[in-house]
């Protein structure tokens, strides 16, 4: 039977937030959560286009759901990147 043994992963939490600053969902495919990248990639595609076709105070409550999915996702690729932060490799 083989050892595991914990070693650190190459992937800066820090790093995966800024990425995520920088594009949402970029920071996931540089942690290896592509699944996940694009999903919110896709949501914030379908927010822009949402806040851009719509009336009234559609455009308000859309433009404030862009502003809170951007911040989630930053403080969630961060946190997710800290989880990844060790992986189990054979001793």
């Amino acid at each position: 039977m083989t050892e595991q043994k914990r070693v650190p992963n190459e992937k800066n939490p820090v790093g995966a937030a800024i990425l995520s600053g920088l594009f949402p969902g970029v920071g996931f495919f540089y942690i290896g959560n592509y699944m996940k990248g694009l999903a919110y990639m896709v949501i914030f595609a379908t927010l822009i286009v949402l806040q851009v076709n719509g009336r009234g105070h559609e455009h308000v409550v859309f433009g404030l759901m862009i502003a809170g999915f951007y911040i989630f996702q930053i403080f969630d690729s961060f946190d997710e990147a800290k989880k990844t932060r060790y992986r189990e490799v054979a001793a």
